[in-house]
């Protein structure tokens, strides 16, 4: 490991470390003597067990830990492992079945559609899809295609699972940008038809999305993906979504930076003019910081000098690796997504949209019939000013 790299996850527990090393794709000589010598220290296993699924590394750490150090961690800890890996696999396989079969589906009514995250990502990135968990199908579509697509979707037992009036479907929508349908074996399909909010720096230009697309090789077969500069955007962007809980969301973005070739300089322009240039340095940094992550010198000195940047990857560091992890709460994920961005109008933008715009939370505290849905934008601030006295 470089030595700058070991300096700075030095602090972190031994664990965390382990599960830092592993995570990624494939090992040099030196990181697999790593593994060896942190597998070989009295580590909490039942930590390391508890930590690495949530966290999407479970697949990475069998494979490393089967094959650097079989027989240094305790058998029933990489028997437990296998376990998982042979059931993770299997979802892995059937998902991406399902998905060139629905891809299929809507190609042969001519709807193009590509898939996000999933099989698709972890072909892209680790050239296997079992190496990446994942539980569910995203697949993007144009706007004016979501009709059909969910009329087909319907018929193969994809339904929306939530029940709301027509004004509270029509705010999840706006909110969301994405239907979620599920079948009664399980099986969730998320279908999009943009890839996120405007303001956290989600690539928004979708048909000059659509005309980069590139291909890559799920299953055996070419499928539609995002080219890698549209990718890095919404990997960043979707972290920053969610405060970066999981470790394989950042391996995900160090994957990438290790196997495209990205001209950081127009990437930085597109963000900027997105309203994130922040989002995607965070994610940059975090991958960097986290992942040694191979970034240019100049970037990644800039990075590192960026106190708002960094100050952000501290947060996201803390909680990361937490002795009691939790979701954040809706004013946690409120700070962190103003602090990220960093043009005045989008925090305001931001900050009003979560105060003033009403949610399920307020529609099952007080039941009024649509046509007194506007009063909800009343019930909403005393609700969360009564939440968060409460909290205080």
């Amino acid at each position: 490991m470089s030595r700058d790299w070991s300096k700075r996850i030095a602090a972190t527990r031994p664990e965390a470390r382990l599960l830092l090393v592993c995570a990624r794709a494939s090992l040099d000589a030196e990181r697999a003597r790593g593994i060896r010598a942190l597998a070989q220290d009295h580590l909490d296993w039942d930590w390391v067990l508890a930590r690495a699924r949530p966290h999407g590394v479970a697949p990475l750490l069998c494979r490393h830990l089967s094959s650097s150090c079989p027989t240094a961690a305790p058998p029933h800890v990489l028997a437990t492992l296998a376990a998982r890996d042979r059931a993770d696999a299997r979802r892995a396989l059937r998902l991406t079945a399902e998905l060139l079969r629905l891809l299929d589906l809507l190609a042969a009514h001519g709807i193009p559609a590509v898939p996000l995250k999933g099989p698709a990502l972890a072909a892209a990135l680790y050239d296997d899809v079992s190496l990446r968990p994942f539980r569910d199908l995203d697949l993007l579509v144009r706007e004016a295609d979501v009709p059909g697509a969910l009329a087909l979707l319907g018929d193969q037992g994809y339904r929306r699972q939530e029940t709301f009036t027509p004004p509270q479907e029509a705010a999840v929508l706006r909110a969301t940008r994405h239907h979620f349908l599920a079948r009664p074996d399980g099986d969730i399909v998320e279908l999009h038809w943009a890839l996120g909010p405007d303001d956290l720096g989600f690539p928004q230009d979708l048909e000059d999305l659509w005309a980069r697309l590139a291909p890559v090789c799920v299953g055996g077969r070419e499928v539609p993906a995002l080219a890698p500069a549209d990718l890095l955007l919404f990997l960043c962007a979707h972290g920053a979504k969610h405060l970066w809980q999981r470790l394989g969301w950042i391996a995900d973005v160090a994957e990438l930076v290790r196997r495209a070739q990205l001209d950081y300089d127009a990437l930085a322009a597109r963000a900027r003019a997105a309203g994130g240039g922040r989002v995607l340095r965070l994610g940059l940094f975090l991958a960097w910081d986290l992942l040694d992550a191979p970034l240019p010198a100049p970037l990644a000195r800039s990075l590192g000098a960026d106190r708002s940047v960094t100050a952000l990857g501290t947060t996201v560091r803390e909680r990361l690796f937490a002795d009691s992890p939790s979701g954040p709460s809706g004013f946690e994920l409120l700070r962190f997504h103003t602090r990220a961005r960093e043009r005045l109008r989008d925090r305001v933008r931001g900050a009003a949209r979560a105060i003033a715009t009403p949610g399920p939370g307020d529609w099952a505290l007080v039941r009024l019939p649509d046509s007194l849905y506007p009063l909800y934008y009343l019930v909403r601030p005393f609700r969360l000013a009564g939440k968060y006295a409460r909290s205080i």
